[in-house]
């Protein structure tokens, strides 16, 4: 039962692996479609918000969205590498190695 055991947290580990590959690709996909507007949005400034139809606060609200939303794609990448090497680690010291 132990080995089973030890076995499922070392198949999770690299499932964890696996989605942290997979929300690294999508933080670099993200980061390429904002990158874009989110420089836009810096060069627009104050003044061209307004002339946008859009005051200051609306301006810097949509900027804090646009990179909190990177942000949390990166730690989630972050979450489940750690994880997964937490998950493989546990899986490693509780296999038992006598034969």
């Amino acid at each position: 039962m132990k080995k089973i055991f030890s076995q499922f947290l070392v198949i999770m580990g690299a499932l964890m692996f696996t989605l942290a590959v997979y929300q690294a690709n999508q933080y670099m996909q993200v980061s390429a479609a904002l990158g874009p507007s989110l420089a836009q949005l810096n060069q627009l400034g104050t003044l061209g918000a307004e002339a946008a139809g859009m005051d200051a606060a609306q301006l810097e609200s949509t900027k804090q969205l646009l990179s909190g939303t990177t942000n949390a794609l990166l730690q989630s990448v972050l979450l489940d590498f750690v994880l997964g090497i937490i998950f493989l680690m546990a899986g490693y010291f509780t296999y038992s190695h006598k034969d």
